[in-house]
């Protein structure tokens, strides 16, 4: 199987990819929660706080 060696080794390979788009849209309602309530800086601060921490591997994102 050619694609077999396109996948990694370790056998939680999807696992992590889900956990991985999990993230993702997490990020995008996030994200677009921002955009939509631009105006609000408790938010945006709330937002900028919640980047920083996910970033560093801090807990506290969400």
């Amino acid at each position: 199987m050619i694609f077999g060696k396109l996948l990694p080794r370790e056998g939680n390979f999807f696992e992590m990819f889900n956990q991985h788009a999990d993230r993702i849209v997490e990020a995008a309602r996030a994200f677009s929660q921002l955009v939509a309530n631009y105006g609000d800086v408790h938010l945006r601060d709330k937002y900028n706080q919640d980047v920083d921490n996910a970033a560093s591997g801090r807990p506290g994102h969400a």
